[in-house]
């Protein structure tokens, strides 16, 4: 609901001139900042939260974890969709987190970019040890060289996405092309043991 304010104008019986708009506070996305304690209401997809505080709301896509997306024409991939969906939801709905926002805060969707924690426990890290995710380096992030080796850790386990060769060889094509993506962009190549030889 927008709120807008008339002016009627002068010398002009039905007529009026409409200021300026704003959209009432509560329809507005929450603003975030690093250090924000904000309670998760809903789960998007296993790397995709909405928060809300002081009443309003806001998405959270999370810092280098990227889960496999329902909507995919693959009925194992989808499987891991709908576990890391799950998991997440268990993990984090109704619970009040820490939000730290990565060096871009926002993305072309708008969603603000950030890892979560509950205490001491980096949520994006618990999804790529229990290989609900793997790792996304299309982008660099702060904290890719301790998720690289939680997702390696998992890969020797064959934990969720690692433990299917169908979704292992998937996995390894995406880090592929983010690695072209990200050279093309300039941006230093992210030592990679899934690519490793």
């Amino acid at each position: 609901m927008s709120v807008c304010v008339r002016v009627w104008a002068a010398g002009l019986v039905a007529s009026s001139l409409i200021v300026g708009c704003t959209v009432a506070d509560k329809d507005k996305p929450a603003e975030i900042a690093s250090g924000d304690e904000v309670r998760v209401v809903d789960v998007v997809k296993g790397d995709e939260v909405v928060v809300e505080k002081d009443g309003r709301r806001a998405k959270i896509r999370l810092l280098g974890v990227h889960a496999y997306d329902a909507v995919i024409e693959d009925s194992e991939l989808q499987n891991f969709a709908a576990q890391s969906t799950s998991q997440l939801r268990a993990a984090v709905v109704g619970q009040i987190v820490t939000v730290t926002l990565g060096k871009r805060t926002k993305d072309t969707h708008g969603r603000y970019l950030g890892y979560l924690a509950q205490g001491q426990r980096d949520i994006n890290r618990f999804l790529i040890e229990a290989g609900l995710g793997v790792v996304y380096t299309e982008y660099p992030f702060a904290r890719e060289a301790p998720y690289m080796k939680a997702e390696q850790s998992a890969r020797m386990g064959r934990t969720g996405v690692w433990g299917s060769d169908r979704s292992t060889k998937v996995s390894k094509g995406l880090r592929k092309q983010w690695a072209e993506y990200r050279q093309e962009r300039g941006n230093v190549p992210v030592t990679d043991p899934l690519l490793s030889p």
